[in-house]
């Protein structure tokens, strides 16, 4: 249903003369999107998951590959894999937990409380993606991520934009007062 509905919307967005279509799950004709989209070919479409299926549909119909956060070497690796598997390159994006100010060892003891059931790796993956500590810690660990292909982080925080306010003032020597 998803290859369906992605081939759908991606022949609205490209089709400006008119898309038909006739799937099991999704029927249009001669359906005309108006007003086109400003951005060109189409507005870029994210897909996110890892699962074999999943990336052949980021393969075949994403601007960008969503996934979950890792560590800078497991996201080398995750877009090689994925670069040698489809013989193409797209832009790249990962989750990762953001958390300025708190001590690492008071978050991982957090995580292993909110996934008790879940493997000592599933929690070792999260914290090896997660940005935490102070703003300078911070920092030096988005550095990290910068020899990747990753294109976008995206922070998940109980604060989001106090954290990045935090990381902000500090990384661009703000004055408090702002």
């Amino acid at each position: 249903m998803l290859a369906e509905y992605l081939e759908v919307i991606k022949g609205v967005l490209t089709s400006p003369k008119g898309f038909s279509f006739k799937g099991k799950f999704f029927f249009a004709s001669n359906y005309v999107l108006s007003p086109r989209p400003a951005q060109k070919p189409h507005p870029p479409i994210w897909i996110g998951g890892e699962s074999p299926r999943m990336q052949e549909l980021v393969a075949k119909y994403a601007d960008v590959w969503f996934f979950y956060g890792d560590s800078p070497e497991g996201v080398n690796a995750k877009i090689r894999r994925f670069e040698e598997t489809w013989k193409l390159s797209k832009k790249y994006a990962m989750t990762s937990r953001l958390c300025v100010g708190r001590p690492e060892a008071e978050i991982e003891q957090s995580f292993k409380m909110l996934i008790r059931e879940a493997d000592s790796d599933v929690v070792r993956r999260i914290l090896s993606a997660a940005i935490i500590g102070t703003p300078d810690e911070c920092i030096k660990k988005l550095e990290a991520f910068a020899s990747t292909k990753l294109n976008y982080i995206i922070p998940m925080s109980n604060d989001t934009l106090r954290d990045i306010e935090r990381i902000w003032k500090r990384s661009c020597r703000v004055p408090s007062d702002i």
